[in-house]
């Protein structure tokens, strides 16, 4: 027996935790022998699981370092949801797993294994954390469905609240997927469905609602409307749109040119304890750091931001390393970077490829070309569905990358309003028109 194991483990099947002296499976042997029980016995034997580690002395989740110290209460989970206990297994998850292994350690590779036989189980708290992690790790088309059958549930169930929250997380997966039109359609949406209630935006839509004017570029609107986003948050004490807030706020700071510093970014880090907000900071400390000049501290930035992305499970490539040891005249490092970023790019999704860092990486490599195929690439990716669906302030700055390589921006076309179509947007818009009538 013991042979056995420890020859499961050097396969890379079987794990072992030397501290606590258990086993854990591969999710694909775990998978594999879970359809090789009849339902008889995959329920009986996920009971005696359950059973078992529920006798155990409970875990401290607020005292975790790692998903590791999760290992009891995660076996429970797997074993509910194995028994078909949905209900138990939802609840468990909601209150003990979910925001610790989103929030505070970023696991989107350990949400996504879990959640999976969760998917068609109608539970809002589900629908909600299987789609932001398949956003989180580029599957933005499963995301979409995700949230779309959210969506279309709460339709089907006459529920307004949760209508909301879903049309909310369908727009987020929409514009991480590029589709700028669909984002804005959804952010409208929940407006008309606040005005048919008789409530004013909440926090939540008053930030997406300045992601739309600051899309199209309207600085004053956009300051304005997160500032009624963050006094609606206090009222509240939501954390967690505060936090969104905060970022977004320094972010759309420095897409306008407004002075933002280290120490800024610094202190509302301090003050984040939302994985995703933490991700997106890192974002704009590289770009912070490489308009000034500081090429060092870029490189630093960049693979500690290329770290936290492989760390939570989500593609990842070199191409802003490439881009800046290119800038230092470090040649050789950047085409190794380069070469390898090159070689992931067909794993992320269309909207998540970095096509300005190769430019940056190529034109600085001297291969204008090339550097002229990927910044028009990047253009496109800027210009989404066409003014005012656009990402106003990165379409400025690839034509000014444009203009170093020496090649004129893209023509590209403006989708009509008309020709825009959100998924489940017919059934929501006759839902909101009974709510009103």
């Amino acid at each position: 027996m013991d042979a056995a194991l420890r020859d499961l483990e050097d396969r890379g099947l079987l794990w072992w935790d030397r501290s606590s002296n258990s086993y854990d499976m591969h999710p694909i042997v775990r998978a594999y022998v879970h359809e090789q029980l009849d339902a008889g016995d995959r329920i009986q034997a996920n009971e005696r699981v359950r059973d078992h580690f529920q006798a155990l002395p409970p875990e401290r989740a607020d005292a975790a370092t790692s998903v590791e110290d999760l290992r009891r209460t995660i076996t429970i989970f797997r074993a509910l949801a194995g028994a078909d206990q949905h209900a138990e297994a939802c609840a468990l998850w909601e209150w003990s797993l979910s925001y610790i292994l989103r929030y505070r350690f970023g696991a989107y590779a350990t949400v996504s294994e879990l959640l999976f036989p969760l998917a068609g189980y109608d539970a809002l708290v589900v629908s909600r954390d299987l789609s932001e992690t398949q956003g989180m790790l580029g599957h933005h088309d499963e995301s979409i469905g995700t949230a779309s059958s959210a969506v279309a549930h709460a339709v089907r169930a006459k529920r307004p609240d949760e209508t909301r929250m879903a049309l909310q997380w369908l727009g987020g997966s929409l514009i991480d997927s590029g589709a700028l039109a669909g984002f804005a359609r959804s952010v409208d949406l929940r407006q008309q469905l606040a005005e048919a209630l008789g409530t004013s935006p909440n926090a939540w839509l008053l930030a997406d609602m300045a992601r739309c004017t600051g899309m199209r570029g309207d600085v004053e609107h956009t300051f304005a409307l997160l500032d009624e986003a963050e006094a609606a948050g206090r009222v509240v004490g939501d954390n967690l749109v505060l936090g969104d807030l905060r970022v977004q706020r320094l972010a759309f700071a420095y897409d306008v040119g407004e002075p933002i510093s280290e120490r800024d970014l610094g202190a509302a880090e301090v003050a984040l304890d939302n994985w995703t907000n933490r991700h997106d900071l890192q974002v704009l400390r590289v770009q912070l750091l490489l308009s000034r000049g500081q090429l060092e501290q870029t490189l630093c930035a960049a693979h500690d931001l290329e770290q936290m992305e492989r760390d939570a499970g989500a593609e990842t490539t070199a191409a802003a390393s490439a881009a800046v040891l290119a800038m230092l005249g470090r040649r050789a490092e950047a085409t190794a970077a380069l070469e390898q970023a090159l070689a992931r790019l067909p794993r992320l999704h269309l909207a998540d490829r970095p096509h300005i860092w190769l430019a940056e990486a190529m034109l600085a490599l001297g291969q204008l070309d090339e550097a002229a195929e990927h910044a028009r690439i990047a253009y496109g990716q800027a210009w989404g569905d066409g003014p005012p669906h656009s990402h106003h302030w990165q379409v400025r700055r690839v034509r000014d990358l444009l203009e170093r390589i020496g090649v004129a921006p893209p023509e590209l076309p403006t989708v009509l309003p008309a020709s825009v179509h959100m998924p489940m947007e017919r059934e929501v818009r006759a839902f909101i028109a009974k709510l009103a009538g």
